[in-house]
């Protein structure tokens, strides 16, 4: 008897869930597994799904190398944030010793990672924060927060608590120019007892790269969707491609270095609702304005 193709994804999702549960598997992993998944699967899965009813040749061909290429992009932007590797310059600032000298610089895209701990104080707090990053001729200012926040929520069938959540770290994506580098804290407020760590990894991938290529595969992708598909499959390459797309662009931001597995479901769980509302929309408004007329 021949197994329907989506159960071997479900039933290892079972597995990993029931040993994460036992303590297993480690949270970076399960969180990694999932986030992996999200970007891998759908969107190859949909290039073939509307590949088998899309009879042009160089459509079928055009929108396999989108929907892998699309799952690509994503995938590299989601390990570069699991495994940035070490930190090519790192260092400690306050406001007694605010600059630092960080050598020589080879430009190209970093990681800037900001970390802090958060003021022993009762109730909520927001720390913001304003950095400058010099590197040979060129200068860079970058903004960021890090903060404590309780929300109200359920516990039990009637029950409510307070709930505290906290973000220690910040992250930002920039490129910096090769030459001489420093890094210097230009503001925070409140002050912070033992000052901010920042790290520099390098990437393959910025930020604002990521956003312009998965822009231009996704318009692309519903093109194809919109001219060559039907009414069966109707949308499910663009949403497809705009839950890959959200997926990438959201987890590297969420995960932090002490949760993967809740921000993992959490993107996930967005992305759903920004890919049926997203694509769907223009797989909709495409469909009705490049689709051929039934001969």
């Amino acid at each position: 008897m021949r197994l329907p193709l989506w159960l071997l994804p479900v039933l290892a999702a079972v597995v990993i869930a029931i040993l994460y549960i036992m303590g297993v598997i480690p949270d970076r992993t399960v969180g990694a597994v999932i986030a992996f998944a999200c970007v891998l699967l759908p969107a190859p899965y949909a290039g073939v799904r509307l590949g088998q009813v899309v009879t042009d040749a160089k459509a079928k061909g055009a929108l396999a190398g989108i929907c892998v290429l699309a799952a690509i992009v994503a995938a590299v932007s989601i390990y570069g944030a699991l495994f940035p590797g070490e930190a090519h310059f790192s260092g400690q600032l306050s406001e007694a010793q605010n600059k630092v000298e960080i050598g020589q610089v080879p430009g190209g895209p970093y990681l800037l990672v900001v970390e802090g701990a958060l003021p022993e104080q009762e109730g909520e707090v927001t720390v913001e924060y304003k950095l400058k990053l010099t590197s040979g001729e060129s200068a860079i200012e970058k903004k960021g927060e890090i903060w404590r926040r309780f929300d109200q929520v359920r516990v039990g069938k009637r029950g409510t608590a307070m709930a505290e959540h906290h973000r220690t770290n910040d992250k930002h994506t920039i490129f910096l120019g090769q030459g001489q580098g420093t890094v210097e804290l230009t503001s925070v407020s409140p002050p912070l007892p033992n000052g901010l760590h920042f790290r520099l990894h390098r990437i393959l991938l910025p930020m604002n790269a990521f956003v312009i290529i998965s822009a231009i595969l996704f318009v692309l992708g519903a093109f194809v969707e919109g001219r060559f598909g039907n009414d069966r499959l109707r949308g499910l390459v663009a949403t497809s491609l705009a839950f890959t797309i959200a997926v990438g662009y959201m987890f590297p931001d969420q995960m932090t270095d002490e949760a993967y597995v809740k921000p993992a479901i959490g993107v996930a769980v967005t992305s759903i609702f920004f890919s049926i509302f997203v694509g769907g929309a223009v797989a909709a408004m495409l469909r009705r304005v490049l689709r051929k007329p039934a001969a």
